[in-house]
């Protein structure tokens, strides 16, 4: 019988769910920034203050996972995770750029992720 730590598996999971959103949450600031910019044109609205926060809150998140990529991985550790997690792409389609097999590229993005999570505050 496997002996996985849950706790640490939902964190992993956790951090590898907002890497793969990574891309999406940057558009969706955006969206949100030009929605923010038509409100305040048309005058006083109750929305502004909740776009507002929800603008602020995606773009903390966006800068703490690239603090985490930057400060917490290898520069091979951070082209798995940018490689596998962040532009979707499948192992083959990468592996020969950082060098590795897919096997490592595989263990390379598990350690990845652990440290992702706890630079997170996961």
């Amino acid at each position: 019988m496997l002996n996985i730590d849950k706790k640490e598996f939902d964190r992993t999971s956790e951090a590898e769910k907002w890497l793969y959103n990574y891309k999406s949450t940057k558009a969706g600031i955006e969206s949100l920034k030009e929605e923010y910019e038509v409100l305040s044109n048309s005058g006083p609205n109750a929305e502004l203050a909740l776009l507002e926060s929800r603008i602020k809150s995606m773009e903390r998140k966006i800068k703490q996972i690239d603090r985490a990529l930057n400060e917490a991985l290898s520069n091979v550790e951070r082209d798995v995770i940018k490689y596998a997690c962040i532009e979707g792409m499948y192992y083959y389609e990468f592996t020969y750029k950082v060098y590795k097999s897919e096997r490592q590229c595989k263990r390379i993005k598990k350690l990845a992720l652990e440290k992702t999570a706890m630079a997170l505050g996961l």
